[in-house]
C-alpha cells in the first residue's frame, strides 16, 4: 500500500503518483469532497499549510480534468473497499 513522506510534503515523484492515483480513485468512484476538506484533514495530521495546499491543488486540476502522466498501480486494486471497509 501506498504511503507519503509527510516530512517533505508528499514532493517525491513516487508520492506524487500514489496522490494522483488516489484522488482519480476517488472520483472515479463518484466521490465527492470539498478542496478546503482535504487541506483540514491534512492539516489535522500535522502537515504544514503549504503542502496540504499543495495536494489539494493536485485534486483541483484532477476534478477540472488535468491528465498527469504518473506511473500507476500504487495501490491494490481494492483499495476502494477497503477504505470504504474502514470508514464504516
Amino acid at each position: 500500500m501506498a504511503t507519503v513522506n509527510v516530512t517533505d510534503g508528499g514532493g517525491h515523484s513516487l508520492d506524487h503518483a500514489a496522490r494522483v492515483e488516489l484522488f482519480e480513485i476517488l472520483s472515479s468512484a463518484g466521490e465527492c469532497f470539498h478542496l478546503a476538506e482535504i487541506q483540514t484533514y491534512l492539516s489535522s495530521l500535522n502537515w504544514s499549510a503549504r503542502n496540504a495546499q499543495g495536494i489539494a491543488d493536485v485534486a483541483a486540476k484532477l476534478f477540472r480534468g488535468h491528465r498527469f502522466r504518473v506511473e500507476r498501480g500504487n495501490w491494490p486494486p481494492d483499495i476502494l473497499a477497503m477504505w470504504r471497509q474502514a470508514c464504516g
